[in-house]
């Protein structure tokens, strides 16, 4: 897991941090959005949380299990792929806060229309 910290904190507008309990990595993404990573140490999962102006907007979540059918031996080492790939990947990214009343979606535009912004699709888009 060290290693890990050592690379998210090598990414650029990374403020990666050992919290002992968990990791964390700030970063700056687009305008007024921020993304706080939260990476516990016991579990194979982690948390992202999108805040603008200070106030969370968004969140999200990803899981790891072995899964022999897709061929996943090892889940932590895809979960630190994937959560390297994140931390390298937002920054280049442009986003739109729509608020709709009491509701804000965070949307993203991959291939030049705006969609709803996830974990997934950001990590494992679509061919």
């Amino acid at each position: 897991m060290n290693d890990l910290l050592a690379r998210l904190a090598s990414c650029p507008g990374a403020d990666a941090r050992d919290k002992g309990c968990c990791y964390t990595v700030d970063l700056a993404a687009d305008r007024d959005l921020r993304f706080e990573v939260i990476v516990p140490k016991q579990t194979n999962e982690w948390f992202v949380t999108g805040k603008s102006h200070g106030e969370a907007v968004w969140e999200d979540w990803a899981g790891y299990a072995a899964d022999t059918d897709r061929g996943t031996a090892d889940p932590q080492a895809e979960m630190h792929e994937d959560i390297e790939r994140f931390v390298r990947r937002v920054g280049a990214v442009h986003f739109d806060l729509r608020v709709q009343g009491e509701r804000t979606d965070l949307m993203w535009s991959p291939d030049g229309r705006w969609q709803p912004f996830t974990l997934q699709s950001f990590l494992h888009p679509a061919p």
